[in-house]
């Protein structure tokens, strides 16, 4: 069986910027309006309601316009692993797993799209559990992911 290449397209695919995009607008209006859905009834971290400076961050809506499940589980699971969440039972052994799956079965829950679910799992985890993931995120993602100035947000 002969496997078709087409080597411009490939280059194309590298090329996409996503501020380019005609569609980056309603992309970052819908990232936003998946945030609101999502973190409706979450905790800080530390506590009390989440601050709307910490959660809409240009930092986390590029996470979530930006991320897939396929990355968001990478780097969370590696997080995971070097960090203690804040408000989760960790005792028990795969509950790096246990938390990443229940989180994005609540995606779908919520009806949030696959597309979004990602990057929500991240900001989840940094706003509701104290886990930074940034560095992890650009060590992982060496693909130009996240464009713009990010800081520490914890």
């Amino acid at each position: 069986m002969f496997e078709y290449i087409d080597e411009d397209l490939e280059e194309e695919e590298d090329l996409y910027d996503l501020e380019k995009s005609p569609h980056v607008k309603s992309i970052r209006e819908q990232a936003i309006e998946c945030m609101e859905l999502f973190f409706v009834d979450k905790k800080y971290w530390a506590g009390g309601v989440i601050p709307k400076n910490k959660l809409y961050n240009e930092q986390n809506i590029m996470t979530v316009m930006q991320v897939n499940i396929q990355d968001a589980f990478a780097v969370a699971y590696e997080c995971l692993i070097e960090q203690n969440p804040q408000r989760y039972e960790t005792d028990k052994k795969g509950c790096e797993i246990e938390l990443c799956f229940n989180t994005v079965k609540e995606c779908s829950r919520r009806y949030i799209p696959k597309s979004n679910a990602g990057g929500l799992l991240l900001v989840y985890l940094a706003v509701c559990q104290g886990v930074e993931y940034l560095q992890i995120l650009k060590q992982n993602n060496s693909n130009a992911l996240l464009h713009g100035k990010y800081i520490t947000m914890i």
